[in-house]
Formats: structure tokens, C-alpha cells, sequence
């Protein structure tokens, strides 16, 4: 089948070429005009740099610092397009997953001025309060609003995307894209991790759907891959809002330390040993990009079966909530490690520099209410033990005493 599936997709992507981005009148629906191929350039491959944002806005005081944000995007110079890692906005927003939502968040990214490419995040569609329909119905709805062309990126200049749903048994998943340009390729996979709130709702449909995009993002980067194989790319830069490490170190430390700590989620398991193939078979530099901690970091945790680094992948994790900030990544073909990141603090968003006592109080999102309840489990458990190893101890004694007394009453 991945045979199929990658032959067809080479057939249509040989159908079109690589197509540059090329400035336009901004729309509120992606360009239907057909895209201009770039004239070609003697000296080779261009540098090029784009924007990675995500996991923004959650909170009232996000939405406040929305605007910094996307006029800071709009106002940077020389970026090519935006790659959006999902969750475009938190589960206390109401409505949540609504049609208007929706609409409100395209404008605003149709508002930077720039290209656009999106993978949806769990908060926009697995997990909505139900107000709006099931977490499938939201989906589709996601799918609808934010894909409608799905042959083309958003915005001014929109560039000419392949997608899955071009694939024969792969028609829903028009959000997973490939692009190319100056030799590198570019693909978005719609994953996101099994959650707990879900089943306690009852979603049983919806969280098994989560495999469903599992292994369709499988296959998907399977077909990435080919391709890049096939015109000899400079790189591979892979977009999802899943977190795979969550947790990261030193593999090899971490095995002794704490065991398990940083492996991917068994859920994960089959698309991290389909990544470590891949990317050791291409060789050259491969980044995914990922959201969903809100911890914005550069790493390297795909570790190989001796669990050692492997040296030609890099983890890059956006900035999320409560921090209104991006990722600048800056993309040198001719350069042997191809990519490179810097941090894009927004002046207006700062606040950790004033002291915490000093702030405006915030409302605590569901999950760092999650997080702390984990913690009092966690502190409690040792406590809960040795109240009952006490409570063993003082029965055992009991007992002891009864069959001392009931024996001393025999001699």
C-alpha cells in the first residue's frame, strides 16, 4: 500500500513543481489564482527564513496579548511564510470550537500579511466542551474552515501544497500537507496524544480516531521522505502539534536515572521507530517541530537503538501559553546543517519579569489544574504508604499480643 501511495503522490507532485511564494493583495480565503513558478536562479538554492507560532491563546490575558503577537509576525522582515503547531486556542474559551472561533483566528493570521500553513491541535476538535457537536463533527469543521483549498497555503502569496487527501484511501486528511522549496521539504502531520478527558466524557469515537490520524501520519511521512529521496533535498522539516518527548535528556542518562522518562508514548511508539528509520536512511538534517508543552526548546532526543543521540535530527518546541512569543527558523540550503532557530520575544507580552506577587492575577487553565492535582497525588502517595505500613504495623503488633497473651494463658 506504501508503495501505492508513493508512487501516486511523486506522479502529481511531478505533475506541478516546487512553486516560491510571491507577494499578493491579502484575502480572507486562500489564493485561487495559480502560482507562478520562480525563475531560476544560476547561483543556486536561496536562503529563506518563516515563523513558527502555536498553543496560543488560552486565557483572557492572552487574548490580550494576541494582537503583539500577530502585528510582531506581521511587522518581521523577509519571512517567507508561518507554520501554525495547532491548539489555536485554550478550553476555557467560550464558545469553544465554535464556527466564530474559528473564523476570528483565520482573520487574525490572514492579518499578519503572510502565508500560512496550519495542523490542528487537540484543543481544536478532540477536546470542545460538546456545545458545538462531537469532537468528529468539529473536525470536519476545522477541516472545512481552515482547508478549504486545500491545494494551496493561506494568505497573501499562497504557494501550492501536495496533501494526503490527493491519496486514494486518504481523502479526509486534507490537512496533512508537503510543500517544497529551495530543495527542502516541508510536511504537516495531524497527530495528537490520547487523553484521559476525552474517555472520562464518553468520547470513545473520538479518541479512537486518534489512531486513525496516527497512522495516516505514518504513511504521510513515509511519502515525505520518498520525496525528499527523490530530489535529493537538502532537508526535511516535519510540523505537529503532538509532543513525542515531553519529557527530554541525555537518552543514555536517562535510562539509568529515570527509566522511561523520556520515551515516547506507547501510543507514539510505531511513528518514532518509523522517524528514527527515515532519518537515519536520509542522513542529511531533519527537524520536527512540535507545540503542546508549551516549553519553547531545541533538542535532540530521537535516540537510536543504543540509545544515542542521532545526530542528523533536531526537536524544535514552540512557545505556548502563557507566553506570547515565536520561533524565527532560518533555512540555508547550502549550508551542511541547513537549519537554525532563534527566539522572537514580543516586548509587549513580557511579564515573568515582574516579580509574581507583582502581577495581575490569572486564571489557572485546565492544565496546570491538571498538573497540580498530579502533584498532590504524588506528594500524598509516600504519605498514604506510611500511614499504612503504620497501620500494618500497629494490627501486626495486635495481633502479636493477642497470641502472646493467648499462649502465656495455656502454660
Amino acid at each position: 500500500m506504501s508503495r501505492i501511495i508513493t508512487a501516486t503522490f511523486v506522479l502529481l507532485f511531478a505533475a506541478s513543481g516546487a512553486v516560491r511564494a510571491e507577494p499578493t493583495i491579502a484575502a480572507a480565503t486562500p489564493d485561487e489564482t495559480p502560482a507562478q513558478a520562480s525563475p531560476a536562479v544560476e547561483s543556486g538554492p536561496v536562503a529563506f527564513d518563516f515563523a513558527l507560532i502555536g498553543d496560543f491563546p488560552y486565557t483572557e490575558e492572552d487574548l490580550e496579548r494576541m494582537p503583539a503577537l500577530l502585528a510582531d509576525l506581521g511587522a518581521a522582515p523577509g519571512l517567507a511564510f508561518l507554520v501554525h503547531l495547532g491548539d489555536i486556542h485554550g478550553k476555557l474559551e467560550s464558545p469553544g470550537c465554535s464556527d466564530l472561533l474559528y473564523q476570528s483566528r483565520i482573520d487574525g493570521l490572514v492579518g499578519t500579511g503572510l502565508p500560512w500553513v496550519i495542523t490542528p491541535g487537540d484543543n481544536d476538535w478532540t477536546d470542545c466542551d460538546g456545545s458545538e457537536g462531537t469532537t468528529l463533527e468539529r473536525l470536519a469543521a476545522f477541516r472545512r474552515m481552515f482547508h478549504p483549498n486545500p491545494g494551496r497555503s493561506w494568505g497573501p502569496g499562497g504557494f501550492a501544497l501536495r496533501h494526503q487527501g490527493d491519496i486514494p484511501g486518504y481523502e479526509p486528511f486534507i490537512e496533512n500537507a508537503i510543500w517544497e522549496r529551495d530543495g527542502v521539504v516541508f510536511a504537516t502531520l495531524h497527530m495528537v496524544q490520547p487523553a484521559m478527558r476525552a474517555v472520562r466524557q464518553g468520547d470513545a469515537e473520538g479518541e479512537a480516531y486518534k489512531a486513525v490520524l496516527r497512522d495516516a501520519a505514518r504513511a504521510w511521512l513515509g511519502v515525505a521522505f520518498d520525496h525528499a529521496e527523490a530530489i535529493d533535498a537538502r532537508g526535511v522539516f516535519l510540523a505537529t502539534q503532538a509532543s513525542l518527548w515531553p519529557n527530554s535528556a541525555r537518552p543514555d542518562f536517562n535510562y539509568y536515572v529515570n527509566p522511561g522518562i523520556a520515551e515516547p508514548s506507547e501510543f507514539m511508539a510505531p511513528f518514532v521507530a518509523d522517524l528514527l528509520d527515515r532519518t537515519r536512511r536520509f542522513r542529511r538534517p531533519v527537524v520536527l517541530a512540535n507545540g503542546d508543552t508549551h516549553y519553547f526548546r531545541i533538542d535532540k532526543p530521537l535516540a537510536d537503538e543504543a540509545r544515542a543521540m542521532l545526530e542528523n535530527f533536531t526537536r524544535v518546541e514552540g512557545f505556548g501559553s502563557p507566553h506570547g512569543h515565536w520561533v524565527w527558523v532560518r533555512v540555508e540550503p547550502e549550508r551542511a546543517e541547513v537549519f537554525s532557530f532563534r527566539q522572537e520575544i514580543v516586548e509587549d507580552n513580557r511579564f515573568t519579569l515582574t516579580p509574581p506577587d507583582q502581577r495581575p492575577p490569572r486564571v489557572e487553565t485546565g492544565w496546570e489544574g491538571l498538573m497540580r492535582a498530579v502533584r498532590a497525588v504524588r506528594l500524598a502517595t509516600p504519605a498514604l504508604a506510611l500511614v499504612g505500613a503504620s497501620t500494618l504495623f500497629a494490627g501486626t503488633l495486635v495481633v502479636l499480643r493477642w497470641i502472646w497473651r493467648a499462649v502465656r494463658g495455656r502454660l
